[in-house]
């Protein structure tokens, strides 16, 4: 009986894991998923729309009133190009990665004047520029030096080349040295994408406005051109910002002006011992929300499975007390062996009389020896 429940609970929680897993899956695919595209009768009924009116409705004989429909030829418009653009923006982020690099340098300089210098060339003989440059202070006195702060912008193919002279420039020491890594090409792949749309609307526009007569339609598709143009705009600067990051990565440089070195110093066993607490800490807490965030997650298949589990316990003990009370009614028919474990058998005077009565009288021969 034992052996049975146990396979029970293990081939039900079985099915709950794997019915969890699907449902992770599936979550996650919706969550990751990119634009949806429109369904194809939206597309069709759109696009017939747009092809029969042209962007106009014809002149009404009661009100005799005509004007240009832009939201229905921007709905048109949306609609027949939304599956291109969501499967142009899968395919570019998909392929092409856009990075933008940074690195931040904190140097240490005995030759504060040289070490600038040789900054400056090494960034312009990679084709790079100082985007901003700043020093502080007067030559070195023993209370402080000069601080300098610069910006280069390095091609992006330069980077590594960049970052391995800086280490080997005389008379300096780095200090500290940090660098990220940001990966914008879906960002990138949806402003391309929009560009694009917007091209399309605006030459659409401009057919219409070729093809207007009224005074009411025309204002009202040079008010449409003119936002589709500022948008256009907005969408083409930010490209090119992007264009410019991706191009060039960016390295901020502060160096000070120092007659010996800081020594760089092992952390302490203290250091060590508070640094891993602090760690700990910051891996319990993650580990905590990730926990909280999976609970609630899956909280309806755990409240299945907890009602599931109490069943079971409930029919076990329900069993058990079946398997008791058999028991303890056997133990009741039986008061004398249950009383008097391993005595012989109780027997009926009257029977055991009988019974003497009918054995066999012993031979001579089997008689005792006296």
């Amino acid at each position: 009986m034992n052996k049975k429940i146990v396979s029970m609970i293990a081939i039900l929680s079985g099915l709950l894991i794997l019915l969890t897993a699907c449902g992770s899956s599936n979550t996650a695919a919706y969550d990751n998923g990119y634009v949806e595209a429109a369904p194809e009768e939206d597309v069709y009924y759109a696009e017939a729309e747009a092809a029969d009116y042209d962007g106009y409705e014809y002149y009404d004989d009661e009100a005799d009133y005509a004007y240009y429909d832009e939201y229905d030829t921007d709905t048109a418009y949306s609609a027949s190009t939304a599956a291109a653009g969501s499967s142009a923006a899968e395919s570019a982020y998909s392929s092409n990665a856009k990075l933008i690099r940074r690195a931040s340098l904190s140097l240490e300089s005995r030759s504060f004047d040289e070490t600038c210098t040789a900054i400056a060339q090494l960034t312009a003989s990679l084709g790079g520029y100082m985007e901003s440059s700043e020093i502080y202070g007067e030559e070195y006195s023993y209370s402080a030096g000069r601080t300098a702060y610069y910006t280069a912008r390095v091609p992006s193919e330069s980077y590594d080349s960049f970052l391995s002279a800086m280490g080997d420039i005389s008379e300096c020491q780095m200090v500290s040295r940090s660098e990220s890594t940001e990966d914008v090409g879906q960002t990138y792949a949806d402003i391309e994408t929009h560009i694009e749309m917007l091209n399309t609307k605006l030459e659409r526009l401009n057919n219409l406005m070729s093809e207007a007569t009224k005074m009411e339609d025309i204002i009202t598709i040079e008010d449409a051109i003119t936002d589709t143009e500022y948008e256009l705009a907005s969408y083409s600067a930010e490209k090119n910002s992007y264009d410019d990051l991706i191009g060039f990565s960016t390295f901020s440089i502060d160096i000070s002006e120092v007659l010996e070195y800081t020594p760089i110093e092992e952390p302490t066993f203290g250091e060590r011992l508070g640094s891993a607490f602090v760690s700990g800490l910051e891996n319990f807490v993650d580990g905590l929300q990730s926990f909280i965030v999976w609970f609630l997650g899956n909280l309806i298949g755990i409240i299945i499975f907890v009602i599931i589990v109490i069943v079971i316990v409930l029919l076990i003990k329900k069993l058990r007390k079946k398997s008791a009370a058999k028991k303890a009614a056997r133990a009741a028919a039986m008061p004398y062996a249950a009383a008097y474990p391993g005595a012989e058998p109780f027997r009926n005077p009257q029977y055991q009389a009988h019974a003497d009565e009918k054995k066999p009288e012993p031979s001579s021969s089997e008689a005792p020896e006296t």
